[in-house]
């Protein structure tokens, strides 16, 4: 039972970093399905893990984005850009 339980957690461990590499902006898919290959998974597994990995921002993303904008449209720094990002041509 013992090196079940282990052999588990290491397992868990392998799709967890492979997971969070996936949901930094910077490294994405591109750097988390080679870290996946390299610690054992097969391509599939580890880019079925990256692709759930990456989409763990995006509802944090679109939640707080708003919020944000708003504050930063009251900026005199930020002002002009904010309403380029946000104005519908």
């Amino acid at each position: 039972m013992e090196s079940f339980i282990k052999e588990l957690l290491n397992f868990l461990s392998i799709e967890l970093t492979v997971l969070l590499t996936a949901a930094m902006p910077i490294i994405e898919l591109r750097g988390a399905i080679p870290v996946g290959m390299s610690l054992g998974m097969s391509p599939v597994h580890a880019t079925v893990i990256s692709f759930i990995g990456s989409m763990i921002p995006v509802p944090f993303i679109l939640f707080t984005i708003r919020p944000i904008f708003n504050y930063l449209k009251k900026t005199r720094l930020f002002k002009k850009l904010i309403h380029k990002l946000t104005d519908i041509v």
